[in-house]
């Protein structure tokens, strides 16, 4: 998403920001499924590489080691870009996210549902 994008809705709800929904493999753009790949489930651990060139975004979903979509999104938007994340669940602290920028190896913990879990 990029600066101007606002904090009350999900990324990808408007044109400021691109989503992508784990549950029904949709990445959006202003509100609107502009690409559909294969739904992901908690504890898949989901990976996104996104390059930016010449006005244009090229976003690369994996599932693991898998790819599992590619989508290439056009953008007269200058303004800088930021990761982010939007987590909506059915019941309070029911959902988790780890964001990892590659500065080190992802860790995971299969004794706590496939969620990444601090060490003691």
């Amino acid at each position: 998403m990029n600066a101007s994008a606002p904090t009350n809705k999900y990324v990808g709800e408007d044109a400021n920001g691109i989503g992508f929904r784990l549950d029904d493999g949709k990445l959006y753009i202003n509100g609107v499924a502009v690409a559909t790949f294969t739904a992901c489930a908690k504890g898949d651990l989901v990976y996104f590489r996104v390059n930016f060139d010449n006005n244009q975004i090229l976003i690369t979903v994996l599932n693991g080691s898998t790819t599992i979509g590619t989508y290439l999104a056009s953008t007269t938007n200058t303004a800088a870009w930021y990761p982010a994340i939007t987590v909506a669940g059915g019941s309070a602290f029911s959902l988790q996210t780890f964001f990892n920028a590659g500065q080190r190896t992802f860790e995971n913990n299969t004794n706590v549902q496939g969620w990444w879990d601090a060490a003691a």
